[in-house]
Formats: C-alpha cells, structure tokens, sequence
C-alpha cells in the first residue's frame, strides 16, 4: 500500500516540516538591525548568528516529522495509522501555539524588540497546509480501511 495517495499526502507534510527549518517564520527589523524569528532561533541576518537560540520549537518539528514517516511506513496497521496522523495533526496545532507564544514571550514581553518593525514570512502558513493534508491523509486511510472491511464481509 505504499502507492496509496496517504503517502503521498504524508510524504509532503514531511517535506514541508524540513522546509519550516530553513525559512523564518518573520523577519524583525529596526534600521539596519534586522532578525530571522526561525524555527531553531532567532538569527541575525547579517552575521548569521544565532542571538536567541529555541528548544521547543526544533524538537516539536522533529516529532512531527517523525511522526508522519512512521505512518507511512505503517501501511498495513491502518488503525494506528489514523491515531498517529490525529497526533500529528494535534502536534502541528501545538506547534501554532508554540510559535505564538514564543513570538509573544519573546518580542513583546521582553521589550527589547518594541521599536522594531515585524514582517510575517509565507511559512506561517505551512503548519495550516500540513494540518490539511494529514487531515486530507486521515479520510484516505479510513476509506481504505472501509474498503478492506467491505471486502472481508463479502469473504
């Protein structure tokens, strides 16, 4: 069942969550100071330094994208296929929580960022579109476990 379209929807919520790792979720500017708020950190732009450094966020895309090549290559156990792909989707709801509020905690807690001018990058989008997909995955397996089991009452 590897040829199954939930592999192919699994398998670019894996791509996408590699790409979170490398594009910044906002850039945060103030004159020529400017900041990369990315997945492992925040990074200066200029010296490609790493000025905050963030735990959480790295680790919750590594569960993630753990997550979603385990059910891949759970094709035969269809049942935890589904329960791993609703953690997933639960993880990547998380995941917008963490951003949020290390966003929050970070830029406007803290204070020493609040004259700085904050652009959202497009990747804040792509939890949204893995959300889909696993949703998108979710139906496909439990269609094909409909299939199998109208199959095996025919039997």
């Amino acid at each position: 069942m590897i040829q199954r379209i939930q592999t192919v929807y699994l398998f670019l919520v894996a791509v996408i969550t590699v790409l979170m790792f490398f594009i910044p979720f906002a850039i945060v500017t103030n004159g020529d100071v400017m900041y990369k708020f990315m997945a492992c950190g925040l990074r200066d732009a200029v010296t490609n330094q790493f000025a905050v450094g963030y735990m959480v966020l790295p680790i919750l895309l590594c569960v993630n994208l753990l997550a979603s090549f385990v059910t891949i290559f759970l094709f035969k156990k269809r049942m935890l296929q589904i329960r791993i792909s609703i953690f997933n989707a639960i993880l990547f709801v998380l995941l917008y929580i963490v951003i949020g509020g290390t966003f929050y905690f970070d830029f406007l807690m803290e204070g020493t960022f609040e004259n700085y001018a904050t652009s959202l990058g497009y990747s804040l989008i792509l939890p949204l579109v893995n959300i889909i997909l696993t949703i998108l995955a979710i139906r496909a397996i439990g269609a094909d476990e409909a299939l199998v089991r109208s199959v095996d009452r025919i039997r």
